[in-house]
This record gives structure tokens, sequence and C-alpha cells, in this order.
């Protein structure tokens, strides 16, 4: 078995491991892991056809895979402390292998609330970009491109703050450092401006990748703090802004609340093609992400609404309440199905076809999703609705019914 490059004899039971030896033949490039593709090769090689081999490459992949996958720890022989660049990485090891795919690239920077387009592009340049160096020995790429935990440290760019030393331990002296030569404005954070001294500051000469690298983290770091100032900056009358900023999320809004692949899929077009214009006042060439600004939200009120938001988006009690004391017959505090067509065809404003549309869109939809089982859209739901806090109730409800399913 020499000729293998994992040892199966390994810890001196030579006899007592023979199923190693077994399945070592089907580990082809002799790595230590088998894929559906060298059981494939494997079972080629020993005479079966084509479909024989490509079945049991999906059956005995798809079954055995879960089962020999180890549980990577980042607190390897203790060094809990020592190799932070490691605990760094190992978020985005999403089935804690020690192995980190693309996909798992892709879904770990989807969870830290990126958008689609940026997951996409960092997974595919992180993953590219670090694979090899974190295989050493290894001639060939790997067209997974894995990035191997352990060897975090081998991938470690030029150009960089020094927080992490060679061996992917971390450097609390060159962490301090960077504030004090840097911050400025505020000695416990940085500023946008600042951020880009800090990357100039840490250039090296011709080191185009670690530039370049550098230069595109402190950018999304600085990117997702930003983000954050806005929603908490919003204005406690700006009603109409919380109701939106729900959905300002770089992860799945309506999905999230329980909505099918369709309708989000409709709602996600309709809505920002519909409004991304008028949120970005002066802005004379469309933007074809249609991007919609939420400090500019209430400029994209439509006709023929109740009129609960005013034109600064701000909430109207007295409208509010005029919706059920004009409508709510059945029940005081809630519409049936024909209560509510009653109360959207009442606010309709002559030849205000776009506002029609707008207005019975989103009650019907509203009445799809929060309707109680007796058929009532309750006065506490509308309520919610028009503060947005309904939204981060269902998408609670969502996930807790989804843990419980695969409980």
């Amino acid at each position: 078995m020499a000729k293998h490059g994992i040892n199966t004899a390994i810890d001196g039971d030579n006899d007592q491991n023979v199923l190693r030896k077994h399945v070592a033949f089907f580990d082809r490039n002799n790595d230590g892991v088998i894929y559906p593709w060298e059981t494939f090769q494997g079972f080629r090689a020993i005479g079966s056809g084509i479909i024989l081999s490509s079945v049991a490459a999906v059956f005995i992949n798809v079954g055995l895979s879960s089962k020999t996958r180890p549980v990577f720890n980042t607190a390897i022989d203790g060094d809990n402390d020592q190799n932070v660049l490691r605990k760094h990485v190992a978020f985005f090891d999403r089935n804690n292998d020690g192995v980190i795919y693309p996909w798992e690239t892709f879904q770990g920077f989807r969870a830290i609330g990126s958008g689609i387009i940026l997951s996409s592009v960092a997974a595919v340049f992180i993953n590219v970009g670090l694979s090899s160096k974190t295989r050493p020995g290894k001639k060939f790429p790997d067209l997974l491109f894995p990035i191997e935990i352990k060897n975090i440290n081998m991938a470690k760019h030029g150009s960089d703050s020094g927080s992490y030393d060679t061996h992917g331990r971390f450097v609390a002296s060159k962490f301090e450092e960077i504030f004090i030569n840097y911050a400025r404005t505020n000695s416990d954070a940085l500023t946008a401006c600042e951020v880009d001294e800090f990357v100039k500051g840490n250039r090296e000469p011709k080191d185009y990748g670690g530039c370049f690298s550098r230069k595109n983290q402190a950018k999304h770091k600085q990117m997702a703090v930003e983000s954050n100032s806005k929603r908490m900056e919003i204005d406690e009358e700006n009603v109409l802004r919380k109701h939106v900023a729900f959905f300002d999320r770089n992860n799945d809004g309506f999905r999230a609340i329980g909505c099918g692949y369709l309708l989000s899929s409709f709602a996600a077009f309709f809505i920002n093609a519909g409004l991304s214009g008028k949120t970005r006042p002066g802005k004379k060439c469309p933007n074809l992400l249609f991007p919609i600004y939420i400090e500019n939200i209430h400029m994209a009120k439509h006709g023929s609404d109740s009129g609960v938001y005013d034109n600064h988006g701000r909430f109207v009690p007295s409208k509010f309440e005029e919706i059920f004391a004009k409508y709510a017959r059945t029940n005081s505090d809630a519409l049936t199905a024909k209560e509510l067509d009653e109360f959207v065809k009442g606010n309709r404003e002559p030849k205000d076809y776009g506002g029609w549309i707008g207005g019975l869109s989103e009650w019907k939809i509203l009445y799809y999703l929060a309707k109680d089982k007796n058929g009532l859209l309750k006065k506490d739901t509308v309520r919610a609705v028009y503060d947005g806090s309904l939204f981060e109730k269902m998408a609670a409800e969502k996930t807790n019914s989804s843990k419980r399913k695969h409980m």
C-alpha cells in the first residue's frame, strides 16, 4: 500500500484497519478523501460499465459522506488564543468538516447580510485565490476549490496589517497600532477615509494582489458599518421608513415572512421597478439594479391609499382608526375579506390606475399572509404592518417553524 499518499495502517493497526485498505483503491489522487468522480473512476478501473459506475458513485458517496466527515475543531491542540486566523475563517465552514467550499463561502456571506452578487463574487475569488495555497504538495488543482482551514495561515496575503502572524496567531500590538495610527476622528473607530488611509499605509511595492485583497476586505466591513448606522438613524416619527426597513436586509425579505418563490419574485420585480425611480430624485438615468432608497421612501407613496401615512411618511392615527370605523362592521377590531375589498374600492381616486393596482396588491397580499384562522385581518395586525413590526414577527415565526420541522 506504499503507493498511496495516505497511510492505511494508522496508529500501528496494520491488520485491524483492513476496511481502510479496502476503500483506499478508490482514493485516486491519494489525498485521504474519495469524491464521487473518484468512485466512478475506481469502478471503471475494475471493469464496471458507465451506468453501474455512475450509480455506484452517487449512492456510495451520498450514503457515506456525512458519516465519514469529522467535526473540525478550531481550537486544535489547545491553542485557543494562538490560532485566531482559523477561528476567523471557521464561520464559513458551514458543515464543520475543516474544508470551505465555494458554496459555503457564499452561504457565509449571505448569512452576514451580503447580497447575492457580492456573495457570489466573494465565493469565486476567495476560493479560487486561496485553495491552492492551503493545499501544499498537491500538484493538480481541485476544481471544487476547497480551502483547508488547518493550512489557512499559508494563504496570508501581503500588504496586510500584521494582526495575524505567519502561524495565524493574533498580534495584539499590531491590532492596537491600527487605531493609534489612523483613528483620528474617534479613537475607537475608523471612518471611510481613515480606512482608505490605513489600507494605503499597508501597501508593499508591487504587491498588487495583496493591495486589492486588503482594500476589498476593508470596504466590505465599512459598508456593513454604514448600513447598520443608517438603520439606527431612522426617525421615530417616520413610520413609513420602519415599514420598509425590514426589507433592507440583503437577504430574502418576502421569503423570510413565508411567501413562496413565485410571489416573492413577482413582488421583488414589481415593487423595485415601480418605486426605484421615485426614491432617486435628480437621477436622470435608471439604475438597472432598481434600488429603493429608504430615506426617500415617502416620495414613492402611491395614490388611492388609506392616508395612514402622510406626505412625510409619518403615521396618522385618525386615518388608521377611520379604516375600522367605516368598514369593520362584522367585528369592530377586524376586517373580513369582503370588508377589505370595500375599503380598497373606497380609497380609489378617479383614473388613478397605478394607485388602484398598488392598493389592491398590497392589501390582498397582507390578507393572504396575515389573516387568522377565521379569515379576519385584525386591527393589531394592520397596525403592526404599518410600523414594520409584523414582518419581524412573521420572520421569527417562520424560522422557529423551520427549526421545529428539523428537530
